[in-house]
């Protein structure tokens, strides 16, 4: 029952979705302790590109560079668990690996170029040997890390997240699992389809 407790679940509900229809599947959403974060199919493609996908595409490019080196052989021998987190992918099955990225993408690739151009930021800065500069950005960046990891679940995100009024407290076992809503939907669709 834990499993979507704080969590933010993703609704993309079509332009012509009946509000009905919405209004219930966004209660099931508050019924599992999950926040419905409603977007477009485009906007969600577009984030889940950047933060899931890319990830994804690092891990890969990060193994490319590093298994093709010629010095790999001895190479191999020296990761310890920063390089293990960081070639981790999502699924040990290469399947799933590829299709997911692949069928996303132009989102990925436009990610992609962000990323590069962030690697060319931090290479310009430690060519730049100002020892400063490169501790203040990693300062930087950590903090932001910590800021959007304590930020999740919070009541301002929540808030953000929220765009129909919470579930009235629900008292019984038919209500818990949103079987109320579901009559009371079927009931209004059964008195449009008559009127």
């Amino acid at each position: 029952a834990e499993l979507f407790a704080g969590a933010t679940y993703c609704l993309v509900p079509s332009a012509t979705a009946h509000p009905a229809a919405i209004e219930l599947v966004t209660s099931m959403v508050h019924t599992l302790g999950a926040q419905p974060f409603f977007l477009d199919v485009a906007e969600h493609d577009g984030q889940v590109a950047g933060v899931e996908h890319l990830p994804i595409v690092m891990s890969a490019a990060l193994l490319l560079s590093t298994t093709q080196a010629p010095s790999w052989r001895d190479l191999r021998r020296l990761p310890g668990q920063t390089f293990w987190r960081a070639t981790e992918f999502p699924s040990s099955e290469p399947e799933s690996v590829w299709e997911t990225t692949f069928a996303n993408k132009e989102n990925v690739a436009r990610w992609i170029e962000s990323y590069i151009d962030s690697l060319r930021e931090i290479q310009d800065r430690l060519a730049q040997a100002d020892e400063e500069s490169w501790g203040t950005l990693i300062e930087e960046l950590m903090d932001s890390r910590t800021r959007w990891f304590k930020g999740r679940g919070t009541p301002e995100e929540e808030a953000d997240a929220r765009s129909i009024e919470e579930l009235r407290n629900m008292t019984s076992l038919g209500s818990m699992l949103g079987l109320n809503q579901f009559r009371d939907l079927r009931k209004k669709m059964e008195q449009k389809t008559r009127g």
